[in-house]
């Protein structure tokens, strides 16, 4: 591999990954907003169900989304327990919006990056520069 070929793969992976960054950032301010407003629509008005956060880690690649543990229990219908089954009214606050959130998610990144989107990308660097 000759140096140019080596200049042109490092600078295509530098674009991926701050395209990876922006899809991840983009995707999470939406997750966090649908999230935001299905529980404040469903009643949920306290702190401890606002105790979320959702970080890009380390390079930019990993997004990590961090809860309390009782916030997936929200969208059970039965809980089990020493005296039986306790139907409950389910509220669909948390996984139906991750998970469905994780599919986009795994779209944009599997074909959003297309050749239009490197040369916008190549074009902001420039104007940036300039």
């Amino acid at each position: 591999m000759n140096l140019r070929q080596n200049r042109n793969e490092t600078a295509r992976a530098v674009l991926e990954g701050r395209f990876i960054r922006s899809v991840l950032e983009r995707e999470s301010a939406e997750l966090n907003k649908r999230i935001d407003q299905t529980i404040s629509a469903g009643g949920y008005s306290s702190d401890f169900w606002k105790d979320k956060s959702m970080t890009i880690i380390g390079s930019g690649n990993n997004l990590e989304y961090r809860h309390k543990k009782q916030h997936r229990f929200a969208d059970m219908r039965t809980r089990n327990t020493k005296e039986g089954k306790i139907r409950k009214k389910s509220s669909m606050t948390h996984n139906r919006k991750v998970y469905g959130s994780l599919n986009n998610l795994v779209r944009e990144l599997s074909f959003g990056f297309t050749e239009t989107v490197i040369e916008d990308m190549k074009s902001l660097e420039i104007d940036n520069n300039s």
